[in-house]
């Protein structure tokens, strides 16, 4: 019924764009649901009378395996149904969600609220994005553009909806109601289905349409290079990724990314509320303005990707320059509309990253895969090590910036890092564009990646 096999490049199908709308639906929910969190960290803090460091893993252990269960669901994907695998998330998050309402110690909550929760989100929404990956080629920019305007869209609406439903029913009681939303993701579990049965209820073509398609296949095949000491049987390259040096630095791009972004997403908060003086409500307007700026950054990263003129990866890490320089700049300002903009500019460089990010990951294995089924396998292994990344960093960063609060009694030195390690993040995309390419395109950068031993 469900299933994860389209023909990889056709994006004349127009099932691919009603993926694409699954896609967008779970990654507000689960992404952009996930990643407003961070209004339940003040309200832990008040709870339980923890430090910054302990309260705040509770909801960075969540994100962290929202993100970096990527490879373990990636896996799964590949072994089941991806519409199975979608439903058991969304009932493993929702159950999870539930278990937590009971718990009044941090570590149970850890379980809970954390690693259940985190994981179960993660098998909502992983599965459609990485078949997006496959069902595009062409356009494959301006459909993680589009799926990720869903993440904005979700922290522009998530934090308002924590806040009110805290409001009325405690912390405690929003759990019910949280967990509903996250059963809803079962319902676009439905359109994740083989491109092949789709096309099964049309009539067959007419035979010589069929021989100008295969002749055209064939033409496109005869253009992959496949090295004579490769046989099909073989693991899939992808898997020695960490070989290639390029990959690596890529890698811990992304770690070094989510470990200073999530920061904000925590101890800017506290920072919000415990210097600045702002309620509840005030703050979740401020994160609001970060998802809004993330909806038309991840469209604009999107387009900017299918812009062959552009270079993606200067692009990349000028957002990454500026997501970090926003960040810093909170520590010096100390009025609302300055904060709105701030955080808007926040989010446009955040959403502008998600959009491109996925791209580049996808480039690693567009351009050596002999077969739809190793595209397929090696796509998804790509896509489990950038989740994987991501996990890390999301991980790493919130009890980093909690400790660097709890030793110095200041958020000032948390946000220095927040930006800090963005802006570094950047910078190791461009020295390896500038030392290694050697001017090189960047697709070049990768061009032993996958056939290399």
């Amino acid at each position: 019924m469900f299933g994860a096999k389209p023909f990889y490049g056709n994006e004349e199908n127009k099932w691919g764009w009603l993926l694409v709308m699954a896609a967008f639906f779970n990654q507000m929910i689960a992404v952009g649901g996930g990643f407003s969190l961070g209004i339940y960290h003040l309200e832990f803090r008040k709870y339980f009378q923890g430090t910054s460091a302990e309260v705040s893993l509770v909801s960075s252990i969540c994100i962290g395996s929202l993100m970096g269960a990527g490879p373990i669901v990636s896996y799964l994907v590949t072994k089941f149904d991806s519409g199975l695998v979608t439903i058991l998330g969304a009932i493993l998050s929702t159950a999870s969600m539930i278990g937590a309402i009971f718990c009044e110690k941090l570590i149970l909550l850890y379980i809970t609220f954390g690693f259940l929760t985190g994981f179960g989100l993660c098998m909502s929404y992983l599965p459609s994005t990485i078949l997006v990956g496959l069902y595009f080629k062409q356009y494959c920019s301006l459909a993680t553009g589009m799926i990720s305007i869903g993440i904005g869209l979700g922290e522009l609406v998530f934090p308002f909806l924590y806040t009110y439903i805290i409001n009325v029913f405690t912390w405690k009681g929003s759990l019910f109601i949280l967990a509903g939303i996250f059963l809803n993701m079962c319902m676009p579990a439905f359109l994740i289905r083989p491109l092949s049965n789709y096309e099964e209820k049309f009539t067959p073509e007419p035979m010589e349409i069929v021989k100008k398609d295969f002749s055209e296949l064939n033409k496109e095949l005869q253009t992959i290079i496949i090295p004579d000491t490769h046989t099909t049987n073989e693991q899939p390259k992808s898997l020695r990724l960490f070989g290639n040096i390029k990959f690596s630095v890529y890698f811990l791009n992304i770690l070094l990314w989510n470990a200073g972004t999530i920061i904000l997403y925590f101890q800017g908060l506290e920072f919000l509320q415990d210097e600045i003086g702002y309620n509840k409500e005030t703050i979740s307007s401020i994160m609001s303005a970060v998802g809004i700026g993330n909806v038309f950054g991840s469209l604009f990263g999107g387009i900017l990707g299918n812009v062959s003129c552009c270079d993606k990866v200067i692009i990349y890490a000028i957002f990454h320059l500026v997501n970090g320089l926003s960040a810093i700049l909170f520590v010096y300002v100390n009025r609302y509309k300055t904060f709105i903009f701030l955080a808007i500019i926040f989010g446009l460089t955040l959403g502008g990253i998600l959009g491109i990010m996925y791209v580049i990951a996808v480039e690693l294995v567009s351009h050596k895969s002999s077969s739809i089924e190793k595209v397929r396998a090696d796509w998804t292994t790509v896509a489990g090590y950038v989740m994987l990344a991501n996990g890390i960093g999301c991980f790493l960063g919130p009890p980093f910036g909690g400790w660097l609060h709890d030793i110095t009694g200041s958020y000032t030195l948390p946000l220095y890092a927040c930006g800090g390690i963005t802006i570094f993040g950047g910078f190791t995309m461009l020295l390896l564009k500038l030392v290694v390419s050697g001017g090189a395109s960047w697709s070049s950068l990768f061009i032993n990646t996958i056939t290399a031993d």
